[in-house]
């Protein structure tokens, strides 16, 4: 009755028989992704190491212990709709993560909206952050530090040595309104300014992502929590920094214009052991092009970012 209703007030625009056509290609589109999805599972199980490696940036087994802690928390409320499974939500945030294309693309290959792809990579980062939070922590105990400080002593002579902090441009949106200009760094684009610390085997030990681009190294160092930790306890050892920072007893700088052959040699090992936070950035922005300016720019405003 519908279908003759349509037809007879609109006889010039859509004919009976077309609005037939047009629901029977809906069904059969629906039916295929209907397909899709209930082999979703098989596809993501059948991914070798070296896929896994190549479109996730991660280990088979890797993948696998997400998809497993994440289970629970990303599995769907009812089955209704034949829904997205946990195991396809991984992959569709880990793919945008690894790539940093827009969501369209990735949702256009891996038939899911951009809408949904959206909604997805917004569960996935809160709960993972949730779940492995213990990834990126200080030291938990005066001898975690100990250990650190060992290693940097056998291998460049440094004591009291335990990480090296810096700072790395992330590009995202460009901001509109009076904050604009808060947010362009020194390279002229909109980023934020993110702090890190790493110890000797280039682990993360302290992260800071909330200030705009246009915030020096040293203002974001100022405004963290770190610093307070460090000036609590300055006996306990320093970090190595650039000198963009302030010299003071927990962050050691280079010398500005050495001149004698102990400052010559000093700021050689110190430009050798902060190799190791320029390397770890670059390792990480490699694996998930989303912060590497070749993956392109995060195109999310800072509160999302």
């Amino acid at each position: 009755m519908l279908l003759a209703w349509i037809s007879n007030i609109t006889p010039n625009i859509m004919p009976l028989d077309n609005v037939k056509m047009d629901i029977s290609i809906i069904l059969t589109a629906h039916g295929q992704d209907h397909l899709w999805r209930e082999t979703q599972h098989v596809a993501l199980s059948g991914y070798s190491n070296v896929e896994c490696i190549q479109k996730l940036r991660l280990l088979e087994n890797d993948r696998r212990d997400i998809v497993n802690t994440l289970r629970n928390d990303l599995s769907p409320i009812t089955l209704r709709s034949n829904p997205i499974s946990s195991e396809a939500k991984v992959l569709i945030a880990l793919r945008f993560l690894s790539t940093g294309s827009f969501q369209a693309v990735i949702g256009d290959t891996s038939h899911v909206s951009q809408s949904s792809y959206s909604r997805i990579l917004h569960q996935f980062c809160k709960i993972f952050i949730q779940h492995y939070h213990y990834l990126v922590r200080w030291y938990d105990s005066p001898e975690e530090m100990t250990k650190t400080k060992r290693k940097y002593f056998q291998s460049f002579g440094v004591k009291g040595l335990f990480g090296v902090i810096d700072g790395t441009m992330i590009q995202i949106k460009g901001v509109t309104g009076a904050d604009e200009p808060a947010y362009i760094c020194r390279k002229g684009y909109p980023a934020l300014n993110c702090q890190v610390v790493i110890e000797a085997d280039e682990k993360f030990r302290g992260v800071v992502a909330k200030y705009p681009g246009s915030c020096h190294d040293a203002f974001v160092f100022s405004n963290s929590a770190l610093k307070q930790t460090l000036e609590y306890d300055p006996r306990q050892g320093f970090l190595f920094a650039d000198s963009g920072y302030g010299l003071s007893p927990v962050l050691i700088t280079p010398f500005n214009k050495p001149t004698t052959p102990e400052e010559i040699y000093f700021n050689k090992v110190h430009r050798q052991v902060r190799s190791d936070v320029e390397r770890a950035i670059g390792r990480l922005k490699n694996h998930r092009r989303c912060l590497h300016k070749s993956g392109g720019t995060l195109q999310y405003t800072p509160t999302i970012c």
